[in-house]
This record gives C-alpha cells, sequence and structure tokens, in this order.
C-alpha cells in the first residue's frame, strides 16, 4: 500500500470517529431534554430543569468511571524516565529545520482555536438562550442536539472532499501509472502533494465556514437587542449559526491532525502526545475566562465572539503560506 494510500485511510478513519464521536454527543441531549421535565424537591432542595440534566450527567460519568475501572486492564509499562525522555522529545522537535518548526507551530495553533471555537459554541448557546431568548432547557437541549448532527456532517463529508481532488491528481496520472513503471515515484509523490494540498484547503475553507457561522451568532444577538426580530426567531438563528461554527470546527478538527503528522516522526508523536493534547485542551480552558471577561463589557455576547472571528481570521494566512510553503 502507498503512502499516500495509507494516510488517505488514516484520514478516513478518523473522520469517521470523530463523526461517530459526534453524533453520540448530539444524543445525548436527549438526557437534557428528558430531566429539563424534572420539578420536585429532596429535603427542602429543589431539582427543576436547570440542574437536574447535571446530576444525571454526574452519575453517568461516575458509572462510566466504576464501569471502566471494572473492564480495562492496567498493561506493564517499561520504566524509563519519563522526564528526559519526554526532555528529549522536546529538544528533539525544536531542533528541526526552520520551515518545519514553523509549520508545526501554525498545526499546533490551530488545533488551539479549533478546541476555542468548540469552546465558544458550548459557553454562548445557554447564556443566549437561556438570558435574551428565554428558552427552558429542554428546547436548548434540542437546539444544541441539531446544531451537533448538523455540525457534525462536518467529520462525515471531509474525506469525500479530500477525495475529490485526489480522484482529480489520479486522472491525470493514470496514463503514466499504467505506461511507464518507473514514474510510479513520481506518480506516489503526485498523490501525496494532492492529499496535502487538498487538507490545507479544507483547513482554510474551514476557516471560513467557522467564520460565517460565527457572523450569524453576532447578527442573531444585534437583531434581537434592536429588537429587529422576534425571540424564538433569534433563537433559530443563533442556532443556525451554531450549527455552521460546528461544521467547521468539525472540518478543522479533522485535517489539522492529518496535516501535523505528516509534519512529525511517528515515535517523537507518540512521546509528544501528552504535550499535543494539553495544547489543544488549552483552548477549552482559557476560552470561558476570555469570553467571559469579554462578555461582561458593554458590547457584551457581540465583542465576545467578534474575538473569536479576529482569532480565526488571522489563522487564515498562516495556512495560506503552508499550502505555498511545503517542507
Amino acid at each position: 500500500m502507498s503512502i499516500a494510500q495509507d494516510r488517505g485511510i488514516v484520514f478516513k478513519l478518523l473522520s469517521i470517529y470523530r463523526a461517530a464521536a459526534g453524533i453520540f454527543m448530539a444524543l445525548a441531549q436527549l438526557i437534557v431534554i428528558f430531566f429539563g421535565y424534572c420539578d420536585f424537591k429532596i429535603k427542602g432542595y429543589r431539582i427543576a430543569s436547570y440542574n437536574a440534566p447535571t446530576f444525571a450527567s454526574s452519575f453517568i460519568i461516575l458509572a462510566v468511571c466504576l464501569l471502566l475501572v471494572v473492564v480495562l486492564e492496567n498493561p506493564e509499562v517499561k520504566v524509563t524516565n519519563s522526564e528526559n525522555s519526554l526532555f528529549s522529545a522536546l529538544k528533539q522537535f525544536f531542533r528541526v529545520e526552520r520551515k518545519k518548526l514553523i509549520s508545526c507551530l501554525i498545526l499546533l495553533w490551530s488545533m488551539f482555536l479549533s478546541s476555542f471555537i468548540m469552546s465558544e459554541v458550548v459557553y454562548f448557546m445557554p447564556l443566549f438562550l437561556t438570558l435574551h431568548v428565554n428558552w427552558d432547557t429542554k428546547f436548548q437541549g434540542i437546539a444544541f442536539m441539531v446544531a451537533s448532527i448538523l455540525g457534525v456532517t462536518g467529520s462525515y463529508f471531509a474525506p469525500k472532499l479530500i477525495n475529490v481532488g485526489c480522484s482529480c491528481g489520479r486522472a491525470k496520472d493514470g496514463g503514466l501509472e499504467e505506461s511507464d513503471t518507473t514514474g510510479s515515484e513520481t506518480v506516489e509523490v503526485k498523490k501525496k502533494d494532492s492529499l496535502y494540498s487538498g487538507q490545507v484547503f479544507l483547513s482554510i475553507f474551514a476557516l471560513f465556514v467557522s467564520l460565517l457561522g460565527q457572523a450569524f451568532m453576532i447578527g442573531a444577538s444585534e437583531a434581537l437587542k434592536h429588537k429587529s426580530m422576534p425571540p424564538t426567531n433569534s433563537g433559530i438563528f443563533f442556532s443556525a449559526g451554531m450549527s455552521i461554527t460546528l461544521l467547521g470546527y468539525n472540518f478543522l478538527a479533522s485535517s489539522i491532525p492529518a496535516l501535523f503528522s505528516m509534519y512529525i516522526d511517528p515515535k517523537l508523536k507518540v512521546q509528544l502526545m501528552p504535550s499535543i493534547g494539553a495544547i489543544s485542551g488549552i483552548g477549552k480552558l482559557v476560552a470561558p475566562i476570555v469570553l467571559a471577561a469579554l462578555y461582561g463589557t458593554r458590547l457584551g455576547l457581540s465583542i465576545a465572539v467578534g474575538f473569536g472571528m479576529i482569532l480565526v481570521a488571522v489563522s487564515i494566512p498562516p495556512l495560506i503560506w503552508l499550502r505555498k510553503k511545503r517542507c
């Protein structure tokens, strides 16, 4: 199997995994919808729609953790000096040629950005739909479930969009592959280039899709603020913006890890995996802090989502550079 085919299959499998995870995340909103009907008291403490889904989710997570403790086995791990191992891996990462290092840093920033975008949607969804539109928890659950299902189509269609570009490249090189065996290496290089260009283009396209979704969210907020649209219509408009933003997020989250794997040695990537995961996780930790501070200003939601749009916009030129300056 060629390297291009192998990478294409891995990219497709990762996208399928993301699509499945997104669908289960969307279906999890059924818990929110079901427990949104709760309204009773336990020794004076009221369990209602605003806290019942949280309690239910906590107990489900606890049950899953206990199940994993019973089912999973703890494999034997070879004892190594993890500090030296991580330190040497970091030194090896930063000692690569300058252009490759810049490319890796651009992709790491894109991973951070994708998690920031996701947190932006999750943060503002309850704020806007509860405080401004006055939707009940169950209606918010329905809105987020629909937005998640529509957004997760990004993971489903990502490999198909990549395959369109790759199939065009294969059609052009088909004659060479059949007529000249010595040209197989050239064909393989062209396939890899086609796969790479397609994934970078998908990443750039994802950022533009995210910009469109964020613009919808700001538009819904401003329309409600100036009473240009009824609250229910504003809520639907805002949910449409969430769907589009999540679509861009899933496109980006499908393509960026695959691109990063092209720039880094597989063994080095395994050693740095905790650090790479931490960079993505930082986006989810930073987003609520930054967005809450901006939301507290006079412009509120508009300036907070606008800040996210600025981050997305400034990330487009580096990806364009990445497409032109492949290492």
